[in-house]
């Protein structure tokens, strides 16, 4: 509906006029940590999926 009617008259269509003030960029640091997480959790989670143990130290050293 939002296309047809763009382009039936012509001019841009907004939603929700304040969208603009909930968006975010991506912090780099947040990036990276997050990347962190989810390679240590490459790690760990197998072993928990297998019901053992993991050695988290051994992830952590892995990981750095």
């Amino acid at each position: 509906m939002v296309a047809a009617t763009k382009s039936i008259l012509k001019k841009k269509i907004v939603l929700n006029e304040y969208e603009d003030l909930f968006h975010k960029g991506t912090d780099p640091v947040v990036a990276s940590a997050i990347e962190k997480m989810n390679e240590f959790t490459a790690l760990v989670l197998p072993v928990i999926n297998e019901c053992r143990e993991p050695d988290i130290e051994e992830a952590a050293r892995k990981q750095d």
